[in-house]
């Protein structure tokens, strides 16, 4: 076998375990999350939003809140090692967002409509984990760390933490 050859089988055998290794991996993050509820809400505007809870054992919780254009799926690395923790875990799709129906342009209004989401997903986690606000933080990527910001200013009970990531 010439040396090209053999440089290139290997190459092949690396890609192969690199897609195995990685398979793995997201079966592994996917099993941790059998035990999710799916959850249908209402902002006050009574726009519907589809959002998911996984309980946890310890007592408190995180919203997960998406980037632009994103939606929970993107959050699961986030909530899978909060999951270790214990934290109660809600995320949702904002308006016009993965699973949530409707449309969202990106002006300081819609931040201000997406911050109100936050609210009333901070009450259907209440609601579904028997936690009280001082218990809840808020974890949000991108635009959803912008909305973290508007929400923890907007809310009567803001949350006791925010992690926000650029």
């Amino acid at each position: 076998m010439k040396y090209s050859q053999k440089i290139i089988w290997f190459l092949f055998s690396l890609f192969i375990m690199s897609l195995i290794v990685g398979l793995i991996g997201l079966i592994s993050i996917n099993s941790s999350f059998a035990d999710q509820d799916q959850v249908t809400f209402s902002d006050p505007d009574g726009d519907l939003l589809l959002g998911t809870y996984l309980p946890g054992t310890q007592p408190y919780g995180v919203i997960l809140l998406e980037g632009f254009g994103s939606d929970q799926i993107a959050m699961k690395p986030a909530a899978s090692i909060f999951r270790t923790t214990g934290a109660h875990i809600f995320s949702f799709d904002f308006s016009g967002h993965g699973r949530s129906p409707g449309a969202l342009s990106f002006d300081n209004a819609a931040t201000d409509r997406l911050a109100n989401q936050v609210v009333a997903a901070k009450e259907q986690l209440k609601s579904l984990s028997g936690l009280k606000e001082e218990q809840i933080l808020y974890f949000g990527h991108s635009l959803g760390a912008r909305v973290a910001l508007q929400a923890a200013v907007l809310d009567p009970a803001p949350p006791n933490a925010l992690v926000l990531l650029g």
